[in-house]
């Protein structure tokens, strides 16, 4: 944390905020109770001691506020520590329902870690005594009174009130409702561009930048023609050296940019992958471009972990950091997982704190990517994902040249004219109020993002991205057993059992008879094999399998409840699309 996110607060700023109704109240109730406890003393005593009793300091060192400390009276003290936090720093927040603090990492790039945070990235923290603790003696001087010597002596914040601070400080109004972190400036539904550092109370975002965003030239009224001309601008100077293989892949590494951009505002928004089918032809430079251009950095980088449990976990780990944009870097197997699902597809993720009990729900703000050779995306990920695919093979390979010899370091200094062409894309749509002028259909959970981001494209006549979800479900290995098995009950439904019962409809009874009679049929054979591969527990787990890929389609093939009965199961049948 450096002291340029806590200031202590300005001069003008009242300094009896931390006190009762009257400012002096406290100090005459000190007063009263320190004579009556030396009611037993000579008259003179006392009244000397009355004399020699100070008021209390109405100033900090250096021109901090104050706070007055004395037993008894610890929500009035909470209330004051609440005050000069949110007044003096700006970093304390409320958030899922707990206190938050920002924390700027400072040090080298921590590459080892799970999680790889880079230097200048924020995070959003839950807050321990001792944060708190440092942080108020930044903004504000405790003072107690000395009864030994009767004067005002300062003192740190004690634990029990950062305790007492952390435990009803969601509650408190001095802590405002945070969503999330971004790092570019925030354009709005209306095309309005906002971008002042610190907390937006329009969108309870934080913007971290100290970047002059006044450098910004986006035009007032952008044309169709203006829109179009800062893409391409875009494409030509930062684009240019990857190897795109078609103009749906290029959509999608636009759509990427515009999302990273515009995410925290949005409800919901797709994982966007990069693939390629060898090593070294930039698929993590792509990830590492977009961060660059939202972020200023590289954000937050998470390896997919050894197995899918502990991949779980980093995902929650992540959504917890608020970090605004997330790189899965070099996916080696197939990317699924209920938590990331929920990420990508829920305006909010119930998460755990780690070490604790304590449950938060948490808004899902950060844009995910995913990079990997020939990259796999299985299950339910498929419909949340859209893919920028490159070949390097159509551009002279290894040979071909390069426009930039650094890319990174070239967004890194030129990222305010960069951000102008993607804004001025983004207002000039909005300004024309959002058309969709091919028609498509909304992706499925995310209306906004359809809205703002494919419709934008297609506007300036650029392919729908989401047809990129074509080459993933060929390749999706979930579906690629689902094919298999509805292959496998096709081949044994027309050829052994229609044959045998006259009906082609069949019940779970009649698979398992099938497969425990050790038959020679090559088509039994194929259908258990495919039941074991699919379930460990082969054709016990048939009637579960039946139900969750009801009407499932893979193969050209689709497997349909023909009839429901209760009593004696239901009818099946696979049936061609």
């Amino acid at each position: 944390m450096t002291d340029d996110m806590m200031m202590p607060p300005p001069d003008d700023f009242p300094r009896d905020y931390l006190y009762d109704d009257e400012p002096m109240l406290h100090a005459e109730k000190l007063r009263t109770e320190l004579v009556t406890a030396e009611s037993h003393s000579t008259p003179a005593k006392t009244k000397r001691r009355k004399a020699e009793i100070v008021e209390p300091p109405t100033h900090g060192k250096d021109g901090r506020a104050v706070i007055i400390f004395a037993q008894g009276e610890r929500a009035r003290v909470t209330r004051g520590l609440a005050q000069a936090l949110a007044n003096g720093g700006g970093i304390y927040f409320s958030r899922g329902g707990g206190l938050v603090r920002l924390s700027l990492r400072e040090d080298d790039d921590d590459v080892d870690a799970p999680v790889r945070k880079f230097k200048g990235s924020v995070s959003i923290q839950e807050p321990t005594v001792p944060a708190i603790i440092a942080d108020a003696s930044r903004v504000a001087t405790m003072y107690k009174l000395d009864s030994r010597t009767n004067s005002w002596v300062p003192t740190d914040i004690p634990d029990k009130v950062a305790q007492s601070l952390i435990a009803i400080g969601p509650e408190m109004a001095e802590f405002p409702l945070l969503t999330g972190i971004t790092q570019c400036p925030i354009i709005r539904d209306d095309g309005s561009i906002h971008g002042a550092a610190g907390y937006d109370r329009d969108s309870n975002l934080y913007l971290s930048s100290d970047e002059d965003w006044s450098r910004l030239r986006v035009p007032a009224r952008p044309t169709r023609t203006d829109a179009y001309g800062a893409m391409m601008r875009l494409i030509v100077t930062t684009l240019n050296d990857f190897a795109f293989d078609s103009e749906v892949s290029l959509s999608s590494m636009l759509s990427a940019i515009l999302t990273a951009v515009i995410r925290p505002t949005l409800d919901a928004a797709p994982l966007h992958g990069f693939s390629a089918p060898t090593f070294g032809e930039g698929k993590s430079l792509q990830a590492f471009a977009v961060s660059m251009i939202a972020t200023g950095g590289m954000g937050a980088v998470v390896s997919p972990g050894h197995n899918q449990e502990e991949f779980e976990k980093r995902v929650d780990s992540v959504i917890l950091s608020g970090s605004p944009v997330v790189t899965l870097d070099n996916a080696s197997r197939a990317i699924t997982g209920d938590n990331l699902c929920m990420a990508l597809t829920s305006p909010s993720a119930t998460v755990r704190i780690f070490g604790t009990q304590v449950q938060r729900t948490i808004e899902t703000s950060a844009f995910w990517m995913t990079s990997g050779a020939n990259l796999t995306i299985s299950a339910d990920m498929v419909r949340r994902t859209v893919v920028s695919y490159m070949d390097a093979s159509l551009r002279g390979g290894k040979d071909r040249k390069f426009l930039r010899a650094d890319l990174l370091a070239y967004i890194r200094e030129n990222r305010v004219d960069i951000l102008e062409a993607v804004f001025t894309m983004l207002r000039a749509h909005a300004q024309a109020g959002y058309p969709n002028v091919t028609g498509d259909k909304p992706l499925g959970s995310f209306g906004q993002w359809s809205r703002r981001v494919v419709n934008l494209l297609t506007w300036l006549g650029m392919p729908n991205p989401v047809e990129s979800q074509k080459g993933l479900l060929e390749n999706d290995p979930y579906l690629e057993k689902i094919g298999d098995m509805l292959d496998a009950l096709y081949e044994w439904q027309v050829l052994v059992h229609e044959k045998c019962t006259g009906r082609a409809t069949w019940k779970v009874k009649d698979v398992r008879e099938a497969v425990s009679v050790h038959s020679v049929d090559e088509r039994v054979k194929e259908m258990r094999y495919a039941l074991e591969s699919n379930s460990k527990d082969g054709v016990k787990a048939l009637p579960y399998w039946l139900r969750k890929n009801r009407n499932v389609q893979a193969r050209g093939k689709r497997l349909v409840c023909a009839s429901e009965d209760g009593s004696n199961g239901s009818s099946w049948i696979v049936e061609l699309t």
